[in-house]
């Protein structure tokens, strides 16, 4: 059994466990890990919010088995937050990414001045892209972001490229066995 919120927030909770759950219609993110260490959601869906899931000075937290779509803005977010784990999602139909590391709470992977994402791993991303409407990128990383794996995501037409990082030549991000148009010649 599943049970559906409204929006689930969970701040200085460190070591929580949440399964099985929905949130959607939020204004906000459906589900908000703020300032935590060593969190697990997994099973679950976050669907027509502004952000699906988004990590704020988190670290060491894992995010799996999930459904990320048609939000408003990013699918994922992680803003601030590094050493975590997002793996086995879908995340499609998102306003500007499915998936994005940055500082911009709006615009996508133009910059900005937060502490950066660095040393995160995502991974098993089977489709990161627009299914029926429009998403600017499919797994986008901002410059200043470092040392992020990003492995096994299919991207597919997301209108600015499925698989985007800012970084000259990637910086020290690996990009490997990947799908999707990129912005640079890094990504694979």
């Amino acid at each position: 059994t599943r049970l559906t919120m409204t929006v689930l927030p969970i701040r200085d909770a460190n070591g929580a466990i949440v399964a099985h759950v929905n949130a959607s219609e939020n204004s906000n993110a459906g589900f908000l890990l703020n300032r935590v260490n060593g969190s697990a959601i997994s099973d679950f869906s976050s669907d027509n919010n502004a952000y699906g899931v988004e990590l704020f000075a988190s670290t060491l937290s894992s995010i799996q088995r999930m459904t990320t779509d048609s939000n408003s803005v990013y699918g994922i977010w992680l803003i601030s937050s590094s050493r975590n784990i997002v793996n086995f999602f879908y995340a499609r139909d998102n306003g500007v990414a499915g998936v994005y590391l940055g500082c911009q709470p709006s615009a996508g992977p133009i910059g900005g001045t937060c502490k950066p994402s660095n040393n995160n791993r995502i991974y098993d991303g089977p489709q990161v892209g627009a299914a029926s409407a429009s998403q600017n990128y499919g797994v986008a990383i901002d410059a200043r972001n470092a040392g992020n794996v990003v492995s096994g995501t299919a991207g597919s037409g997301d209108s600015s490229a499925d698989l985007e990082d800012q970084n000259p030549g990637c910086g020290s991000d690996l990009w490997f066995n990947n799908s999707g148009s990129t912005n640079t010649s890094c990504i694979h």
